[in-house]
């Protein structure tokens, strides 16, 4: 179990690594890949591997691979711009949250996890009503513009009908979006979330419910309220369905191209609106891949292996 456990929290760094990303003992806990164990456990092994073995680093409260001491430092100014985005980011939230059949927003990307840069754009996972994902996206669309005269970028990428909660793709990439993300506002669907996406604890064993940082939830007054449902009940019918199935045809012709070149990234049906051309998280495991082969430390989670994408 030792050699397990220590293969895990190396793998573990590793992955943090591929962001530049050092991590605390109870975000290693938290992240730990493919072994539950114990906060104190970890805190045991953490000082074996860095003080005795050697195959970790620990600089202050953060533990790196070996010969990445400069990722503390980038942390630390990642840090002070995501503070200044999360302040944005609920702001914009709340204003997303109001719009009709949203039911929930959530912050992911390197925000969600404090690691972004100055001026980076603010990932958003949306949840919606069925048969309203592409009507839903569209006035999102309009609030991410109000956002850009602003100055500040918004990146709804990843729009998802109530419906349809279950992630057909089930890898560590995944699973991290999942367990990274910040719900701000629809807290119960989130859990839904969770909760249909369970096979997460295949691969992340000790991340359950959201992370825990300072960040207050949106909060939607009586007049938000009012005019969210004002809203739903005009366009909850025919004039809606038409809308909804119109915005998805124009949109789905728009990114044809784009889809046949990376089918595998990107969801346009129905109840799906996931934009993602560019394929990020195979990249990501890739360079993941590339790490851990390079430490030659062999890991198997649940028969598959971890670098699996």
């Amino acid at each position: 179990m030792t050699d397990a456990l220590d293969h895990a929290i190396v793998h573990t760094l590793a992955y943090a690594d591929v962001f530049d990303y050092p991590l605390s003992a109870a975000e290693v806990h938290r992240y730990l890949i493919g072994a539950a164990a114990a906060p104190a456990e970890i805190g045991r092994r953490l000082g074996a591997l860095s003080n005795g073995r050697k195959q970790i680093e620990q600089h202050g409260d953060w533990f790196v691979l070996p010969g990445r001491a400069e990722n503390c430092m980038a942390r630390r100014n990642r840090a002070f711009a995501s503070a200044r985005l999360w302040a944005q980011a609920q702001r914009w939230a709340a204003r997303i949250a109001a719009l009709p059949f949203v039911h929930m927003v959530a912050v992911t990307g390197a925000l969600a996890m404090n690691n972004a840069p100055d001026h980076d754009d603010i990932d958003l996972f949306l949840i919606t009503q069925p048969r309203r994902v592409w009507l839903a996206r569209a006035m999102t669309v309009g609030i991410v513009r109000l956002a850009r005269l602003a100055g500040t970028g918004l990146c709804p990428n990843y729009v998802l009908a109530v419906t349809a909660l279950a992630q057909t793709q089930q890898n560590l990439f995944i699973a991290h979006e999942i367990a990274q993300m910040v719900p701000l506002f629809g807290d119960d669907v989130y859990h839904q979330l969770r909760v249909a996406n369970d096979w997460t604890a295949q691969w992340l064993p000790n991340a359950n419910g959201p992370p825990q940082l300072p960040i207050t939830p949106a909060w939607l007054g009586h007049t938000a309220l009012r005019a969210k449902r004002v809203g739903e009940n005009m366009l909850g019918g025919a004039i809606g369905d038409w809308l909804d199935a119109h915005e998805q045809q124009r949109k789905s012709r728009k990114f044809a191209h784009y889809q046949r070149s990376n089918p595998a990234a990107a969801q346009l049906d129905q109840q799906r609106a996931k934009g993602h051309f560019n394929d990020h998280g195979t990249k990501i495991m890739q360079n993941y891949q590339l790490r851990v082969s390079n430490l030659k430390i062999p890991f198997v989670v649940g028969g598959d292996d971890v670098c699996r994408a």
